[in-house]
């Protein structure tokens, strides 16, 4: 007869993610983990180098998740005088503007 307290569980406990907000990535930069009621707030400058300003934009991590930006990048940031748009820049064969995507790590 085999001792009960060796089987293996047939219905294996659910995990469950841990409370809060996951790492999320928005197509402009990584929003880190943060507890339910945490307030983030991310200054232009640490989006980008391009900024010319020190506006902030802010998320909420609340328990659905997180909440829109306030505000959103194109209201909090302004590119400096001297940056060309893209339509400005053009692409030419092997070069052109890029911007490097660091991606997120969880």
């Amino acid at each position: 007869m085999t001792d009960p307290r060796n089987r293996k569980s047939l219905n294996p406990l659910p995990v469950r993610p841990p409370p809060g907000c996951r790492t999320e990535w928005d197509e402009i930069r990584c929003w880190l983990r943060a507890e339910v009621g945490q307030v983030v707030n991310v200054s232009c400058a640490e989006v980008s180098q391009l900024f010319n300003n020190e506006g902030y934009i802010f998320r909420n991590c609340t328990k659905d998740g997180w909440t829109d930006l306030y505000p959103t990048y194109e209201e909090a940031c302004e590119f400096g005088e001297d940056v060309a748009t893209e339509s400005e820049v053009g692409v030419e064969r092997g070069g052109g503007a890029y911007w490097k995507i660091w991606p997120c790590h969880t």
